[in-house]
């Protein structure tokens, strides 16, 4: 569960708004709650609200909404909008992007939206530094020699992770 909410969060961190599409009627309209990709929503679609779908779709809307009353906002002074939507009756879409449209120019407002950008920036630079390092180790010549082995002695309960892991760091920084 932590890893599902970790990538939800790398995903947040690398758009200007995130923005969830949820189908009604799925039986799971508050399930996103518990991986937290609610709490980092700045905009919630509920899609498909068209034929017999539409009173559900209006059904989670409202929990949706009532839903976001519980978390702080993502980003400083936007408070997250939750529509219905219709790709076959293109019902809500003008809306839709009217919303991102006013995300924009109200985090633009307040003077948010730069700051934002800049922890952006930020966490990219030490995304792609973790990842060239983690590139790095695993074509390592050393830690190619004994990770193999490492694991399944984390596997099997010989060693804990954490030993493993300080041996492999050794063997890199040979």
């Amino acid at each position: 569960m932590f890893l599902v909410a970790r990538i939800y969060k790398r995903v947040a961190d690398m758009v200007d708004i995130f923005t969830l599409i949820v189908a009604p009627g799925a039986g799971d309209e508050l399930q996103g709650m518990k991986k937290g990709i609610v709490e980092l929503s700045d905009l919630i679609l509920v899609n498909k609200s068209d034929g017999i779908l539409e009173t559900p779709a209006r059904m989670a809307q409202m929990e949706y909404t009532s839903a976001l009353k519980f978390f702080q906002p993502s980003k400083g002074t936007w408070r997250p909008t939750v529509l219905r939507v219709s790709s076959v009756n293109v019902d809500g879409i003008d809306k839709a992007w009217d919303v991102m449209c006013q995300f924009r120019t109200t985090l633009k407002a307040a003077g948010e939206f730069e700051a934002i950008r800049a922890q952006q920036r930020r966490k990219w630079m030490w995304n792609i530094l973790e990842h060239e390092l983690m590139d790095r180790v695993h074509a390592d010549p050393h830690v190619a020699k004994i990770s193999d082995g490492l694991e399944k002695e984390v596997m099997n309960g010989n060693i804990t992770s954490g030993m493993a892991a300080e041996q492999l760091m050794n063997a890199f920084m040979k």
